[in-house]
């Protein structure tokens, strides 16, 4: 739990926050003018590249289905030239990841 204050003169000077992840977020408060109260706002979380971005750098693409897109690709690390699928879909869980990988094998 987090407990932070906010100094915008909004009617929530102090609240708790129940989350894994709150210390990462940047919460505000704005007036909202059609109504006259305050609306607790939070900006986006900062994201990592992920590994997809820190070892490839794109060269094209090659070509996109139903399920995601096929890009020419260069490891950053070994000098040496790849075709990666990247799905469009998050993985649902780890038998959801299994399912999609085993997809990219057939």
């Amino acid at each position: 739990m987090i407990t932070t204050t906010v100094g915008s003169g909004g009617f929530l000077d102090s609240y708790n926050i129940y989350s894994p992840i709150a210390y990462l977020l940047k919460f505000y408060e704005e007036l909202e003018p059609s109504t006259g109260t305050w609306i607790m706002k939070v900006d986006s979380v900062p994201t990592k590249p992920g590994r997809f971005e820190t070892e490839f750098e794109i060269l094209g693409k090659l070509g996109e289905g139903s399920f995601g897109e096929a890009y020419k690709v260069r490891n950053r690390f070994e000098n040496r030239l790849y075709a990666v699928k990247k799905s469009k879909e998050q993985y649902l869980g780890y038998k959801d990841r299994e399912q999609k990988l085993l997809e990219v094998y057939k």
